[in-house]
């Protein structure tokens, strides 16, 4: 499973580092399954939005790997 993350950055902030803790909006988007899901569900989601992004900003978007999955594919392994 993956989390979304939409960060709205100052455009004086390098791109690998805009991050969740300097980020001026940070925000939740829909769990995605994959890599894939997350690149198309997430434009979708910005869409419908309403995200001030100033002329001085840009958004970001981060797809972060959950660990949920894992823990579940793990522990029926070693049942």
């Amino acid at each position: 499973m993956m989390k979304v993350l939409l960060l709205v950055c100052a455009a004086a902030t390098p791109h690998f580092q805009c991050q969740e803790g300097n980020a001026r909006i940070v925000m939740q988007g829909p769990d995605v399954g994959n890599e894939i899901s997350c690149a198309m569900r997430s434009q979708a989601y910005v869409a419908g939005t309403a995200i001030e992004i100033g002329a001085a900003e840009y958004l970001k978007i981060k797809c972060v790997r959950t660990r949920i999955g894992e823990q579940n594919v793990a522990s029926g392994l070693a049942d």
